[in-house]
């Protein structure tokens, strides 16, 4: 019952939804009045069972009292006859008079007794004690026709009536002559009363059904009805005035907002009720404008706030780097120079203030950007090898300085080859790396590469580590890493410095690039930091593209003499990616005896690698003993040291060796190295080594330089110079136009955005229109944007309007040499 409740009100709600929300309204489905009806029918029902049970008991107890009183009359009428036939002992006449008494219908039996208690006779049903019920007949004859009224007992007991029968005499007086006892049954009792209770339930049956009619009609008509005119205008309710009347006029109509009694109470309070909720629904619809007039303003207002602070980053961005360009630019031009030691350090610090300062403002404007929703995401196939070079050389003056040693491990099944943002990768290694130097004043710093796990469709996720000896994290402090502006504690940023965003937006980088970042640290046992980034897998041809220069060194062999086994896991990993079969030992005396080994073999490594610093040896000297023990033959040697004193060209040919290397060392260092050591080039690269630019590699080129700022002009003419290029300087976009159209045909225009006069967007255009019409006159040219803007809005404008890449501010010599040889210049 109550589940049946429970999924009524389930559905009236679920059906007050739907009516609130306008699809249809309320259907009647139970008259009230009907189950008003059925209400009262069934308390009368009750009731009328519970007399009626009342009433058959009492009407079987009057059955019972009337039938006695029948027999009683029966044997008063019949015992001057009995008594007679007593008397005169006649027998025939005691039958008659038995079949007499028997012929009444309520008389079942007949047993007549002598005034000794013998049984004379007995007729019809009788019972005599203790035994059941037996029908008889002991008469001498039989008149069947007297008894054919006598009916048939049901129950299993008999009422008894027993009569002594008295003779009374002539003289007066009177004398017991015998008994008679006659049989009736409750079954007649029964019958009369199911007659009587027959009689009365159709009675009362009809009654009720006449009367339920009647009242149906009679509540339809007063309850019924209004009360379906009133759900009627309750489901048309509409707050409009106008219908509020119509609807007040027709309830007035139907005589329903003048009654007396509680449904006119009802009406009117409705009706009130609509009045009152069309007023405020008046007030509501006003409010509800002018709210909506008030969002739109303020949405007006952030709209104008977000592009302000747009405007301000792009402009900061711009006014920021311009001056930075100089700086930095400047300094870079001045380190090469010739000056004295201390000047040197004087301007390496300048150099390196100046990089710390462009990394803050770097941070700021990308957390600007990530929090306005402006950061993006690119993918491009890049080389894991060369990005991890890339940082292991930005921080290897930083190691030799501290002398905390800086390593890298790309583990065995990692793609070398990936389809991501190198950058943003590159841009939170820096800032682990950073601060893992940071926090780390002895032991090492290793940055270490894996596949973690295939997510399919081409696609991997990457784990990329930092690991450091440093002073390591507790839990509290490790809780309040990874948010803005948020250190391990207040000390540490009186003591190391930084604005505590780096970590923030290395999470939001990891987050954007589909992975995550975290650590695992313990206070005093250094700490470890790790994110993760989900990269593609590039087509053949974008991995050929970028691979096809790399030379591997299959079915060479090396020996590598080094004490250090972080180094050593470093070194080994790098030859081994290159094919190189690699054999090491920690010591000069192991060496000894693996060189003295491989001879009694006939094999010889195809190059040996020795660090100057082993724990039983000098470096040198010990290439120069093995070489006059004739324990290295020809196998050209390669010294390796952590040291701040490289040996000179003159010791290291002096000894023996063939080149030296500075740790940290870079897969490329290894390479390029292992070329020159075992003859030949990078295919297809005559260029030389990485990291030493010649002037004759860029000297063919003409370049156009659009530069309105004139120290920038300064610091773009110089870098350009120390690539072994005379540019051509102009001051505005309109200048730059004129030059191309009227000079000699140029390689290159490196174009600044922003100048007066016309901008370097519109200058690009016009050239980009010139070529167009005049297809054959001035060949190729590649114009690479010069912007202090770092937004990737900017970098989209300048593809759009016509330029080939971007390069934001400030620039470096590495950064124009970097985007030559990208775009091949250094080939003529």
């Amino acid at each position: 019952m109550e589940k049946s409740q429970e999924t009524m009100g389930d559905n009236a709600i679920d059906e007050i939804s739907r009516v609130s929300l306008g699809a249809k309204p309320i259907a009647v489905t139970s008259s009230l009045a009907a189950r008003i009806l059925r209400i009262a029918l069934t308390l009368y029902f009750v009731v009328a069972v519970a007399v009626t049970l009342v009433q058959l008991t009492l009407e079987y107890g009057h059955e019972k009292e009337r039938l006695n009183s029948e027999v009683l009359h029966m044997l008063n009428t019949f015992e001057p006859i009995l008594a007679q036939g007593f008397w005169n002992l006649d027998d025939e006449q005691m039958i008659s008079t038995s079949y007499g008494i028997l012929s009444n219908d309520f008389i079942f039996g007949v047993r007549v007794l002598e005034v000794g208690g013998a049984e004379m006779l007995a007729v019809g049903q009788i019972q005599r004690p203790g035994e059941p019920v037996i029908k008889v007949d002991t008469s001498e004859s039989s008149e069947a026709g007297l008894i054919s009224d006598a009916g048939n007992a049901i129950s299993p007991d008999l009422y008894s009536y027993e009569r002594v029968v008295y003779y009374k005499r002539a003289l007066g007086g009177q004398e017991e002559v015998g008994r008679v006892i006659v049989f009736s049954s409750p079954d007649i009792v029964l019958e009369r009363a199911l007659y009587t209770f027959f009689i009365t339930m159709v009675n009362a049956f009809v009654k009720t059904f006449f009367l339920w009619v009647i009242s149906l009609i009679v509540l339809n008509r007063l309850v019924g009805k209004p009360l379906e005119a009133i759900a009627d205008a309750m489901q048309s309710l509409d707050l409009d005035e106008r219908r509020s009347r119509e609807l007040t006029s027709e309830l007035s109509s139907q005589g329903l907002i003048d009654r007396p009694d509680e449904l006119g109470v009802l009406v009117r309070t409705f009706i009130a009720m609509q009045q009152d909720l069309s007023k405020k629904n008046t007030q509501l619809s006003s409010y509800h404008r002018e709210l909506e007039n008030k969002v739109e303003e303020r949405t007006e207002k952030l709209e104008r706030a977000v592009r302000a602070k747009s405007e301000f980053l792009a402009n900061m961005s711009h006014e920021i780097r311009t001056p930075m360009n100089g700086v930095l630019g400047m300094t870079e031009l001045l380190n090469d120079t010739d000056m004295s030691d201390e000047q040197q350090r004087y301007v390496k610090t300048i150099l390196s203030s100046g990089q710390v300062l462009l990394s803050i403002i770097n941070d700021v404007l990308d957390y600007s950007k990530i929090e306005a929703g402006m950061m993006d995401i690119e993918s491009a196939c890049f080389d894991v090898e060369e990005l991890v070079d890339d940082i292991v050389r930005m921080f290897a003056f930083r190691s030799v300085e501290t002398g905390v040693e800086l390593t890298e491990v790309i583990e065995p099944g990692t793609p070398l080859i990936m389809k991501g943002d190198s950058a943003r990768v590159r841009q939170i290694l820096v800032n682990l790396v950073g601060n893992a130097f940071k926090f780390t004043e002895k032991g090492w710093v290793k940055i270490s590469v894996k596949r973690e796990k295939l997510i399919g469709g081409g696609a991997s996720l990457i784990r990329f580590e930092v690991i450091d000896t440093g002073i390591g994290l507790n839990d509290e402090e490790q809780g309040k890493l990874f948010r803005s502006f948020s250190q391990a504690d207040s000390s540490t940023t009186r003591k190391y410095g930084g604005t505590g965003l780096g970590l923030a937006i290395s999470k939001q980088l990891s987050e954007l690039m589909g992975g995550g970042i975290g650590v695992t640290s313990s206070k005093g046992s250094g700490a470890a930091f790790w994110f993760t980034v989900v990269v593609s897998e590039p087509s053949e041809a974008e991995a050929i593209s970028i691979v096809r220069n790399k030379r591997d060194f299959s079915g060479k062999t090396a020996l590598v003499i080094e004490d250090d086994p972080v180094f050593m896991e470093t070194l080994t990993g790098i030859l081994e990616r290159l094919k190189v079969e690699v054999m090491s030992v920690p010591t000069g005396e192991e060496a000894r005896a693996c060189l003295a080994g491989l001879k009694e073999e006939k094999k010889q490594p195809d190059v040996v690698f020795v660090d100057l610093d082993l724990p039983d040896y000098d470096g040198m000297c010990l290439v120069k003993d093995l070489q006059e023990e004739s324990l290295l033959l020809r196998e050209p040697a390669i010294l390796m040291t952590a040291s701040r004193c490289m040996p000179t060209v003159d010791e290291v040919g002096a000894c023996g060796a063939v080149a030296a290397m500075e740790k940290p060392v870079t897969s490329e260092d290894i390479r390029s190295v292992l070329t020159r050591a075992l003859g030949g080039n990078e295919p297809g690269n005559t260029a030389p080594a990485q990291g030493v630019i010649s002037e004759s590699s860029y000297g063919h080129l003409r370049v156009l330089v659009a530069e309105d700022n004139k120290v920038n002009q300064m610091v773009v003419k110089g870098l350009l110079k120390k690539l072994g290029i005379k540019p051509v300087v102009v001051d505005n976009g309109l200048e730059a136009y004129e030059s191309y159209v009227n000079s000699e045909p140029f390689d290159l225009i490196l174009m600044d955005c922003e100048m007066p006069v016309v901008d370097g967007w519109e200058a690009t255009r016009k050239i980009r229109d010139y070529q167009v019409q005049n297809i054959s006159e001035k060949g190729e040219l590649l114009i690479i944007a010069l912007s202090a803007h770092a937004l990737s809005i900017e970098r989209e404008k300048a593809v759009s309007v016509g330029m080939d890449d971007y390069l934001a501010k400030p620039v470096s010599r590495d950064d124009l040499d970097g985007m030559f040889k990208k775009y091949k210049l250094d080939k003529v």
